[in-house]
């Protein structure tokens, strides 16, 4: 990636950690909606998440 280059990391850093953070947050409410019948099930339409 071009951020890495020429010190373009610093001024991109804050909206890369927050891409990463928000992904992570996704990705633990969607497995624990599926796990929350005790036993993993795919996440609908109906669901929050999905």
């Amino acid at each position: 990636m071009l951020i890495f280059r020429g010190g373009n990391w610093p001024e991109h850093r804050s909206w890369c950690a927050a891409t990463v953070l928000a992904t992570v947050a996704a990705t633990a409410w969607y497995v624990a909606e599926g796990l929350r019948s005790g036993q993993w099930t795919w996440p609908s339409g109906s669901s929050a998440p999905g």
